[in-house]
């Protein structure tokens, strides 16, 4: 059952539907509804995403060693909670971080190409995360991890949309390599999840008062992460291997409009 409050959950209806349904990397205000109902205040920058590794799965796609793409990244908090977590709002969330990650399948910049987008969620899920560092995170493309009341709640709300509300698969990234070919289906080979963790030291000295400003000390390529892939057995299980495969890497961050308000990154709803 989706909450009660008919406008929350109208709201909620169109940005699920939304954010799965278009694949376009732009979306205007439609209809008085705001164009991110969740994560509305972030910070982006232009990246790079390569892969350096090889692996025994021989990952395809944007996974495949030598890969290197063009890329977007936002970093943001879906509680909206861009202060210090000494004072959580409503119901004791702390602040939820999030990377999304929009990848450009093309060595030509100047090409209008289908991109392709990696969600990934703090490993603390809804339940939020208490530390006052951003960049001391620990992000999953595929596990909604969390036990609270908060994270079960929105499991809920997205299982109306999706299968598995706490799943989201990485393999529409694995179809399309570098070059904007598509893999044969029976040759896809994609991680079974994605960890993003932090490659870039701490800023030194206390913890800003809003998260964005701590983003924001960071300089043109100073903001990385490693790309670790997970395999898994099933996923109803947690992810069983561990490999660095590549790495993210940032140019100079930016607060815009843009960024919070237009730039769109749609998430898959395969499950496997």
């Amino acid at each position: 059952m989706l909450l009660p409050i008919p406008i929350v959950t109208e709201r909620i209806k169109f940005a699920m539907n939304r954010t799965l349904k278009s694949v376009s990397d732009w979306k205007p205000i439609e209809n008085n509804h705001p164009a991110k109902l969740f994560h509305s205040m972030g910070v982006c920058a232009s990246a790079t995403w390569e892969i350096t590794t090889s692996t025994p799965e021989n990952y395809t796609g944007l996974f495949a060693k030598g890969t290197k793409v063009n890329a977007i990244v936002r970093l943001s908090v879906g509680s909206d909670n861009t202060g210090l977590n000494k004072y959580p709002p409503v119901l004791g969330v702390y602040r939820v971080p999030a990377i999304a990650i929009k990848l450009f399948p093309t060595q030509n910049p100047d090409l209008d190409t289908l991109t392709q987008n990696i969600i990934a969620f703090d490993s603390h899920g809804f339940d939020g995360n208490s530390n006052q560092w951003f960049m001391q995170g620990n992000w999953w493309s595929t596990w909604l991890f969390g036990t609270s009341i908060v994270t079960k709640s929105f499991v809920r709300v997205f299982e109306r949309f999706v299968a598995k509300g706490r799943f989201q698969s990485v393999r529409p990234a694995a179809r399309v390599n570098q070059f904007g070919s598509y893999v044969p289906e029976n040759q896809i080979r994609s991680p079974g999840a994605l960890r993003i963790t932090p490659a870039s030291p701490s800023v030194l000295g206390p913890a800003p008062d809003d998260y964005r400003k701590e983003l924001m000390m960071y300089g043109n390529g100073e903001l990385k992460f490693n790309i670790i892939a997970q395999g898994v057995l099933n996923p109803d299980i947690l992810p069983i291997t561990n490999t660095v495969i590549g790495k993210l890497t940032l140019g100079v961050p930016v607060i815009s409009e843009n960024c919070d308000i237009f730039l769109h990154f749609h998430h898959s709803s395969e499950t496997r």
